[in-house]
């Protein structure tokens, strides 16, 4: 989760989760997930693929960087 719902207004309400091999053989990590944001009304689709289980650990930075885009998004509206 990368809002805190204690001082949030957004909610997941759907997510899809797939694993699976590339070409290569190398497995990988793709994900879905639809945000609402009660505040603006608002939803959004939240995907990245092809995530390498190595970077796993980067992606509470992407994560971050997500957030501050939708909040960015949300302070205009």
């Amino acid at each position: 989760m990368i809002w805190d719902p204690a001082r949030s207004n957004v909610l997941t309400t759907h997510v899809k989760i797939g694993e699976g091999p590339l070409k290569s053989g190398e497995t990988v990590l793709s994900e879905g997930i639809v945000i609402h944001e009660g505040a603006h009304a608002s939803d959004f689709v939240v995907v990245y693929q092809d995530l390498r289980p190595a970077t796993i650990p980067s992606l509470r930075v992407v994560a971050k960087l997500i957030e501050g885009t939708i909040d960015g998004f949300l302070a205009r509206i």
